[in-house]
């Protein structure tokens, strides 16, 4: 796989201790998986690969890119508390840097737990306090029932593929 690669730095070091703790390896790729298809060229991804504490867990990470004037963050892979404590802050500093709707695609997701929930939650409240709407791409129908048993249903958007989340909001859309 080509691209750049860079290490994210420990939220801080252990008291006492010089050396820095190794963190998960984060690389910023410029191609990733397929996991869709962007016209943008150089449009950049994050992801994580086990690193030796990490290396039963599968990989996971997310690729930013614009469409029809929306941010779309496309997932893949476990989206489980490993995955919230590694993408938090990237997401965070997307939603926080873009003044456009964000489109939350899971169609890559294969797996999601109250972390994955809980990433979601950051980047939805990160769009309502810049008011900027949130859609979620949920194609896999046990993750309908898992925002549906977190009683999230009614706090996003949820559109079946991506086609339809691009039109949410849009005059004449099924929103």
């Amino acid at each position: 796989m080509q691209g750049s690669c860079i290490t994210l730095p420990p939220d801080g070091y252990a008291k006492g201790n010089n050396v820095p703790p190794q963190p998960p390896v984060v690389k910023l790729i410029a191609q990733t998986p397929p996991v869709i298809s962007s016209g943008s060229p150089g449009a950049a991804s994050l992801r994580h690969e086990g690193g030796t504490m990490l290396e039963d867990h599968a990989e996971f990470g997310l690729r930013a890119d614009v469409r029809q004037e929306r941010l779309i963050i496309a997932f893949w892979g476990e989206l489980d508390i490993l995955a919230d404590e590694v993408l938090a802050a990237p997401l965070a500093r997307l939603a926080r840097e873009s003044r456009r709707d964000l489109v939350l695609d899971l169609s890559a997701v294969t797996f999601l737990d109250c972390g994955g929930l809980t990433l979601l939650c950051r980047a939805r409240d990160a769009a309502r306090r810049r008011e900027t709407r949130v859609v979620l791409v949920v194609d896999n129908p046990f993750f309908h029932k898992i925002l549906r048993l977190g009683g999230l249903t009614a706090t996003f958007d949820i559109a079946g593929d991506l086609e339809t989340a691009l039109m949410t909001g849009a005059e004449g859309s099924p929103v």
